[in-house]
């Protein structure tokens, strides 16, 4: 059971539905491994700790169910998700493939639009660098590092690409605050999107999209000593 000490406060909107609100708040806590694999998330607790009706808490924990944090088991509860390596593999297969779709339509982009991406893109490298040599930026950084990758995204001049991958990347996201600054090189990270920025625009479109695959699937070489040291954290397969 989660302790309702070690769980955040939350300030609640109007102008956003509470399930919205409860949905997000929760699924930062478990990817910035606040809320441990396996915890289970009493809906009386979470309504009592956020001050709510069950309904909204019911509606999140069953959103977070369909984006792979949270397994919903009739007659026992809500608990969070163990690593699916599996599922870690998919995520992959399918961020890569929109993106490096978008990629591909960057050389058809208009110049006004394409040179303003490509405008944007320098500038959240610029932001990247600058935190190098800063100390505890891991959740800065990967805000920045989603940033770069939507900016990516708005090449196809849809928010469907951002949104899809959004919502089935939680996984990834989970091994990302897990290997940030120790296994995952932050210089590393920063050299990898600055070589996919200077290929998409200078219009090298496939070298873009080959950099683009490389740089999605390193996670799936660095969850391997991840999961060595956090084998509670994910599942057997």
């Amino acid at each position: 059971m989660i302790s309702k000490d070690l769980l955040p406060r939350m300030r609640l909107s109007s102008s956003r539905t509470l399930s919205s609100q409860i949905y997000d708040f929760l699924r930062m806590q478990i990817i910035e491994k606040r809320i441990a694999p396996g915890t289970a998330l009493s809906e009386n607790d979470l309504a009592a700790h956020f001050g709510v009706s069950r309904n909204p808490v019911h509606e999140a924990l069953n959103k977070l169910n369909s984006i792979g944090l949270v397994d919903v088991l009739p007659q026992k509860g809500s608990f969070v998700s163990k690593i699916s390596v599996n599922h870690l593999f998919e995520i992959c297969f399918v961020r890569c493939a929109l993106e490096s779709q978008c990629i591909r339509k960057s050389v058809i982009s208009p110049d006004k639009k394409f040179q303003k991406l490509c405008q944007k893109l320098e500038k959240n490298l610029e932001l990247q660098t600058s935190l190098l040599q800063k100390e505890e930026i891991s959740a800065r950084f990967l805000t920045l590092d989603d940033a770069f990758h939507e900016l990516i995204c708005q090449f196809s001049e849809t928010e469907l690409v951002w949104e899809t991958i959004m919502q089935v990347k939680a996984n990834m996201d989970r091994i990302r605050y897990l290997s940030i600054g120790t296994w995952s090189s932050l210089d590393h990270l920063v050299a990898a999107h600055r070589a996919i920025f200077e290929a998409i625009c200078e219009k090298r479109t496939e070298e873009a999209c080959s950099l683009l695959e490389k740089h999605t699937y390193e996670i799936s070489h660095t969850y391997v000593q991840i999961k060595e040291n956090n084998r509670d954290w994910f599942l057997e397969e």
